[in-house]
């Protein structure tokens, strides 16, 4: 029998707890990944929720309450919460103009500790806004909750 090397022993065991351990590659435990990433998805449930139930302010808590929060849209960049809400309601006077909601999000990605991404779709259907679109928010964590700072809207082409 040929001898083998003295480095195939070591190299076999290197191999062989490499794969055993790659089911923990980027696992945590009690699943503290996932939290913020299910704390942002329930943080946009919960504005689909409030609009389809015609409450714009509602919907809008999910967003920073300071003159830093920026809503852009069209050709249009709003900035400050109070700003957001005006819009808001001058475009959706009333739960008849808001129409049904769905918002359908493809992606949330962590952007270090305290900050995040979501990539998502939105339908209206009914309303005075009726359409579809996609979205883009960029939101922090602060107090032990997630706000959105940044929302970038667009609709689709008719």
């Amino acid at each position: 029998m040929a001898s083998s090397s003295p480095w195939v022993r070591p190299l076999v065991w290197i191999v062989a707890l490499g794969v055993m351990a790659l089911p923990l590659v980027g696992s945590t435990p009690d699943g503290r990944r996932d939290a913020p990433r299910q704390a942002i998805l329930d943080l946009i449930e919960g504005q689909q929720r409030a609009w389809n139930d015609g409450d714009v302010v509602g919907f809008l808590g999910a967003y920073a309450q300071g003159a830093d929060v920026v809503f852009a849209s069209g050709d249009g960049v709003t900035e400050g919460w109070s700003r957001i809400l005006q819009q808001y309601r001058a475009t959706y006077p009333g739960p008849g103009a808001m129409g049904h909601l769905t918002l359908n999000v493809l992606r949330v990605d962590l952007l270090g500790r305290d900050h995040a991404r979501a990539l998502g779709e939105w339908t209206l259907e009914g309303g005075s806004e009726a359409g579809r679109g996609v979205f883009t928010l960029i939101l922090e964590q602060r107090q032990q909750r997630w706000w959105i700072l940044h929302d970038h809207t667009s609709r689709a082409r008719s």
